[in-house]
């Protein structure tokens, strides 16, 4: 169950970020099927969601894009299909951001040492 909010966000922003490009590139449908939202359910596939629960496997809904709206066909749908994995590792290097700022606030205010908040941090990597 904790992993559902990190799904709905991923999902999200990998397509917006498809939706996004084609939508700049000069495919104007984006807009017109809605995709061009932060509304995860827009972005969901329900079976791919579901699969994703069950088998560890899933997908959203995939974007359409219209080549023939592009002024260069083939370069652009590769901008276009290289946009969703590109928004996917902003993410998380956002989210690597924010837990390094968390864990050296953690550092700074309880004045511990790091290898400490480290392992309350990430107990998996701590000695038996």
């Amino acid at each position: 169950m904790l992993i559902i909010p990190g799904l709905l966000i991923g999902y999200t922003v990998h397509e917006l970020g498809h939706a996004l490009m084609a939508y700049f590139l000069g495919d104007y449908s984006q807009a017109e099927y809605g995709k061009i939202t932060l509304n995860p359910f827009e972005h969901i596939s329900w079976s791919g969601f579901v699969s994703f629960i069950l088998f560890g496997v899933g997908w959203p809904k995939p974007l359409q894009a219209n080549p023939l709206n592009f002024k260069r066909r083939y370069l652009d749908m590769f901008f276009v299909a290289l946009s969703g994995p590109a928004a996917s590792f902003m993410l998380s290097l956002i989210g690597l951001l924010l837990m390094l700022v968390a864990a050296a606030s953690l550092v700074y205010i309880s004045q511990t040492t790091t290898e400490r908040v480290f392992l309350f941090l990430f107990p998996c990597f701590g000695l038996p």
